[in-house]
């Protein structure tokens, strides 16, 4: 049986307004927020960004995570290059910033390029 966490909400904000959601924990905060995101798509009603729907993740908005978060669904490199395929950046542009990220970090400084294919490609 479903249980409504939130209920007949409605939340107008300034741009550049800074908002506070407070309450006990469980009470359905970082369901709002996942909601307003466009992560969580497990809701009844509407949604809506300067009156059009939210149908997920979008530029437009935002989501700071309170620990360290990837999207699990996701291979490494996806994660990496997020943020450029939601600014609709050319696959071969992000393939390049995401090897360039990856060779930055040090562990990553003496494998080979058919090793990190290996390891961080999903297909």
């Amino acid at each position: 049986m479903a249980t409504d966490v939130i209920k007949d909400i409605s939340l107008d904000a300034v741009m550049g307004e800074i908002i506070r959601i407070v309450g006990p924990s469980g009470c359905g905060k970082s369901t709002m927020l996942g909601v307003v995101a466009g992560f969580d798509k497990d809701y009844s009603g509407e949604v809506l960004h300067e009156n059009l729907p939210i149908s997920g993740p979008s530029p437009e908005r935002g989501m700071v995570f309170q620990t360290s978060a990837l999207f699990d669904w996701l291979s490494v490199r996806d994660n990496i290059g997020y943020g450029l395929k939601i600014k609709k950046t050319g696959r071969e542009d992000i393939d390049s910033e995401v090897d360039k990220s990856l060779m930055k970090n040090p562990e990553f400084n003496n494998l080979k390029a058919d090793i990190l294919t290996l390891l961080f490609n999903k297909e």
